[in-house]
């Protein structure tokens, strides 16, 4: 039930980011969401290899209940970094989209000026 509840919640905050900066909004719920599973299984694999190597921890007398608390945080953790490298990305965009439309718009008013000033 957790699991639903935490897939629920990567996909709506994905789909609102998306609806935000107008992007498809499907697929960065199914972005977000898949990112959730690959970084959980990788990082997951890759944590319980260094802990096995250390001898912190033996995965066959590990509970699932336990292995499956300490993967969850390593999926939140890499959604979480995507969503703001999203957010980041698409209000640079929005910056510079708007700077460049506010800098045509003044240079069609100096452009005028300018021809002006040259024909006298």
């Amino acid at each position: 039930m957790l699991g639903l509840i935490l897939l629920y919640a990567i996909g709506k905050y994905f789909y609102e980011l998306a609806d935000e900066y107008q992007k498809n909004k499907w697929g960065f719920v199914a972005l977000g969401i898949a990112t959730y599973y690959l970084a959980a299984v990788v990082l997951g694999i890759l944590l319980g290899i260094i802990l096995s190597a250390l001898g912190l921890l033996d995965l066959e007398e590990t509970s699932d209940l336990l292995l499956d608390l300490m993967i969850i945080p390593l999926g939140v953790i890499s959604v979480l970094g995507l969503y703001y490298f999203l957010k980041r990305r698409w209000e640079n965009e929005r910056e510079s989209l708007a700077n460049s439309v506010e800098n045509r718009i003044s240079q069609i008013g100096q452009e005028e000026e300018d021809d002006l000033f040259m024909s006298n």
